[in-house]
């Protein structure tokens, strides 16, 4: 081919790059169609886990304040088993028979 240019090649050309060109933009559209969409499901849970992490640091928080700790909790069943311990003794002497002296 070393013939001048016509204008039927140009158009042509021009013609197949057109195609091409809208090909393009039609796929790009529709991506971006279908990204849109993703984006605001995006956006809404990234809102939720936000709403999620406050509330699960006010549960910490309230948690912290209303119940007991551990050591506490222990502390106060080792009270709880000597006190029932003191009181299962004075039963005990409170129900035994005193003992009879021999020689009478």
């Amino acid at each position: 081919m070393t013939g001048s240019v016509t204008w039927d090649a140009v158009f042509g050309l021009g013609t197949i790059l057109g195609a091409i060109v809208g090909v393009w933009l039609r796929i790009e559209h529709r991506i971006k169609a279908e990204v849109k969409p993703m984006a605001t499901q995006q956006a809404a849970l990234h809102a939720e886990v936000r709403l999620l992490d406050k509330q699960l640091a006010e549960h910490k928080l309230f948690a912290a304040e209303h119940y007991v700790r551990h050591d506490s909790l222990v502390q106060m069943r080792e009270e709880i088993l000597n006190r029932l311990d003191n009181i299962s003794g004075r039963i005990d002497k409170a129900f035994t028979p005193p003992a009879r002296s021999r020689g009478g």
